[in-house]
């Protein structure tokens, strides 16, 4: 995976994260959080910066034996994240236990795994030190830098997204037909059990590598390299797949 680390370095050079990252989202609902409204509603230089102070906020009032309040679960999911059909229900209220319960323990369940990019919001503000969102486009880059950079190659399973480009230009697809002689999913990608503690070992380890001492922040804290593969899936990475990718019919 050396050549795909040494790439990602190449690129936190080249991508401004705080010019690039545009995610917006609404306070209103943190006022009634006094530890945590009045930090995120001033007024900041970019949407990038609110979003790492919401990460460190809510991470210290997670600490602090706040990690059972439905509202900010469903807040993180619905608004902050953009999900809105993961409802609060008491199905999805006993999903988030047992995702609780198996972040701990290490392995995670099927029916736990089939939400993933919902459950991992709330895991990365949990602890942004230890993990990261699951997210479809930071997959399908990383995915794609594997395929095209690595030399031993086990990709992660791509979760369902809301990107066009992602739906339209499948890397799943993309990845069976390189390793059109491999005939199980099991031998290409990482089981369910352990591909989200795998992919969060892999954040955290990497971080420390690709940002250099200028920014302590980032190398401890996973999240921005998840930002970057985030942000480089429907430009750098995309156009790199329209490149690379030549399908000849027999």
């Amino acid at each position: 995976m050396e050549n795909v680390l040494e790439h990602l370095i190449k690129l936190s050079q080249e991508i401004d994260l705080s010019d690039r990252f545009q995610w917006a989202f609404n306070g209103d609902f943190l006022n009634s959080i006094p530890e945590v409204g009045p930090s995120i509603n001033e007024t900041f230089h970019n949407h990038f910066e609110r979003n790492a102070v919401l990460k460190f906020k809510l991470t210290e009032y997670f600490q602090q034996n706040h990690s059972d309040i439905d509202e900010l679960h469903f807040w993180i999911i619905n608004q902050w994240g953009g999900i809105k059909n993961f409802k609060n229900t008491d199905q999805n209220r006993n999903k988030i236990k047992a995702f609780k319960d198996e972040v701990r323990n290490g392995r995670l369940k099927r029916s736990t795994f089939s939400t993933i990019s919902s459950l991992s919001k709330l895991s990365s503000f949990w602890d942004c030190k230890n993990y990261v969102i699951y997210d479809s486009r930071v997959i399908y880059s990383l995915n794609w830098l594997i395929l095209k950079l690595a030399k031993k190659k086990r990709y992660f399973t791509t979760p369902a997204g809301r990107s066009a480009i992602i739906a339209n230009y499948n890397i799943d697809t993309v990845i069976r037909l390189f390793h059109k002689d491999i005939n199980q999913d099991e031998d290409l990608y990482y089981s369910y059990k352990e591909a989200y503690h795998r992919y969060c070992y892999l954040m955290r380890d990497w971080s420390l590598k690709i940002w250099n001492d200028n920014y302590p922040e980032r190398q401890q804290h996973p999240f921005y390299l998840e930002m970057l593969l985030f942000l480089i899936a429907d430009k750098e990475v995309f156009e790199d797949m329209k490149k690379s990718v030549n399908i000849t019919i027999f």
